[in-house]
């Protein structure tokens, strides 16, 4: 979206809020659509599909075979807005209409007997609950939100009716004020799943492809795509990814870093890319693995986006990058009160 559009966004958006003062980084929601942006200013920064989003009119030119896949979902971030208020990424795509955006989930969900697939909403949902939690800030704004994950047929032989949440999902997104000098905005995802009594155990596409930080981009010009991560036996290895281009909308190039946080189970993260999708993501958990959500064994999982004009930073500045995200620790209000 160009600049000028996305402050025209930003005014329709707020226009039904008060006037009164705000701080420079803060939360508006919808509470019509269950949208919530981030706002620096006027400028949206980033948007959280909180409320449920259907396919509407691009139903229609999806191919028959896959309008399975085209079901109305929630939970994950899009846009994620460039530097000229361009979107970074992509919803509804009709080659694979169930990529939406930067989302969470995983192809493979086994619980009380089931096999559902988060990632291509087959079987299992996220469905969200309860208001956003917002808070606001000179340098820096974040928000709070929960979902459930839920099985939407019958299932026999266990004690879990259809419609049973299985597993409560808290999400936290922080979005700060660009930094002065590099002109880059870090943006903060944390995630932390919770079993509700019945064991859940998520993997990866045939455990070894794609699942868990799933990021489907806009379509990039002059797209370079640059993971990394430091050789095994590196005494504190780094893993960070980088994807740089012109995005569409945008005149001039931008450059998108993903960072993974060292606490996170099983890191680093192998790194998959698709780039004719326009995809790059970190996975979890790790290749012929499953992992365990229990009740008594939450999974907590902590990722920071970084966004600048320009191209691709040097491996140094994304080294020191990293190491700025090392020092982030999980925010206790993650935790369910």
């Amino acid at each position: 979206m160009p600049r000028r559009l996305a402050f025209l966004a930003a005014l329709l958006f707020t226009g039904c809020h008060s006037l009164a003062p705000v701080s420079r980084m803060h939360v508006r929601e919808d509470p019509d659509t269950g949208l919530a942006q981030i706002f620096d200013r006027f400028t949206p920064v980033l948007t959280y599909q909180h409320g449920t989003n259907a396919p509407g009119p691009v139903l229609d030119r999806i191919h028959p075979d896959n309008r399975k896949y085209a079901i109305a979902r929630s939970d994950y971030l899009h846009p994620l807005f460039g530097p000229e208020g361009e979107s970074l990424t992509r919803d509804w795509s009709i080659d694979h209409p169930h990529h939406r955006g930067i989302y969470w989930a995983w192809p493979e969900v086994d619980c009380a007997g089931v096999r559902g697939d988060l990632h291509a909403l087959q079987r299992i949902f996220a469905n969200p609950i309860g208001t956003i939690q917002a808070i606001d800030g000179s340098e820096r704004a974040e928000m709070i939100a929960e979902s459930v994950w839920v099985l939407d047929h019958p299932v026999g032989g266990t004690n879990v009716s259809p419609h049973a949440p299985v597993l409560l999902e808290r999400v936290l997104i922080r979005a700060s004020t660009p930094d002065p000098d590099t002109r880059g905005r870090a943006v903060d995802l944390f995630l932390r799943f919770q079993s509700l009594g019945e064991t859940v155990v998520i993997a990866r596409r045939e455990t070894d492809k794609y699942g868990g930080l799933n990021i489907r981009l806009a379509p990039i010009r002059n797209q370079i795509l640059r993971p990394h991560t430091d050789p095994a036996g590196t005494a504190h290895p780094a893993a960070w990814a980088q994807i740089s281009g012109i995005f569409e909308g945008a005149t001039k190039p931008a450059t998108l870093v993903i960072l993974q946080h060292s606490q996170n189970p099983q890191y680093p993260g192998d790194w998959v890319q698709y780039p004719d999708l326009n995809w790059l993501q970190p996975t979890f958990p790790a290749a012929h693995a499953r992992y365990t959500i229990d009740p008594s064994h939450p999974l907590t999982l902590a990722y920071r986006f970084w966004i600048r004009p320009g191209d691709a930073v040097t491996d140094d500045d994304a080294r020191r990058l990293w190491e700025d995200f090392q020092r982030v620790r999980i925010p206790r209000s993650l935790q369910k009160p």
